[in-house]
């Protein structure tokens, strides 16, 4: 990217800028802070995702009709 800079300047006829540098510079100084789930929640996670794929594959949409309705009763829906 430096180089294609320096080229372009060279074209415009004036002198390679050294912003391209720093900011390259100060693209690999920069850290973002955000906070990243714990490895037992991604495998909770994970896992949840498998079975619902399992389920979706295997379940009759009578079935699942059935089990949405019991999901409801227990959490009071």
């Amino acid at each position: 990217t430096a180089a294609r800079w320096a080229e372009e300047a060279a074209r415009a006829g004036g002198e390679p800028e050294t912003a391209p540098v720093e900011e390259e510079a100060e693209m690999a100084r920069f850290r973002a802070y955000v906070a990243l789930p714990e490895q037992e929640e991604i495998e909770h996670k994970v896992l949840e995702a498998k079975k619902r794929r399992l389920l979706d594959k295997y379940l009759s949409p009578q079935m699942a009709e059935e089990q949405e309705a019991a999901k409801k009763l227990l959490t009071g829906a």
